[in-house]
């Protein structure tokens, strides 16, 4: 019985040597596959930072470059409405609902020989404080006046009531 029990003994040994063997085996192998794929997937992190840096940077850039083109554009707008009409020093009572009103009343002040009707107000608002990009003056506190785009009225009662209100 003691040789059965020996042998049994001897056989389990066996078997366990050579099932821990396996599974160290493969426990290495998988460890060693874990270590490649993790130094795979930092490679590609150093890529992608890299990347993500340099989009970074360009992304800043234009952004300065964006800025600088919406200025310029926002310049050639207003220099393009030359049928507009600035006008400095309306006081702040006036809401911006009363501002047409306002500015008509002032245009019939101005020019009194003009019809009402003839006198056409599209648009009237406060301009909000901005710098001018080309003059180091403030807009603070101005209002547009002008003919509506497309509308049709005598011309020369635009031109006429502009002389009269630039003597």
């Amino acid at each position: 019985m003691r040789a059965m029990m020996a042998e049994l003994s001897t056989t389990i040994q066996a078997t366990i040597t050579t099932q821990l063997k396996s599974l160290v085996t493969d426990l290495h192998r998988e460890i060693q596959e874990l270590g490649q794929r993790k130094a795979h997937v930092e490679s590609k992190m150093d890529e992608y930072a890299i990347v993500h840096n340099s989009l970074a940077d360009k992304l800043q850039e234009l952004d300065g470059v964006l800025e600088a083109q919406q200025i310029k554009l926002a310049y050639l707008e207003e220099s393009s409405r030359k049928n507009n009409l600035r006008i400095r020093g309306t006081p702040e009572e006036v809401t911006t609902a009363h501002l047409p009103n306002y500015l008509m009343d002032l245009f019939q002040a101005l020019t009194p020989e003009i019809h009402p009707d003839q006198l056409i107000v599209d648009r009237a608002h406060r301009l909000a404080f901005t710098s001018h990009p080309c003059e180091g003056t403030h807009n603070k506190g101005l209002q547009k006046w002008g003919p509506p785009r497309g509308s049709v009225h005598p011309i020369t009662t635009t031109e006429e009531g502009l002389q009269k209100l630039g003597e």
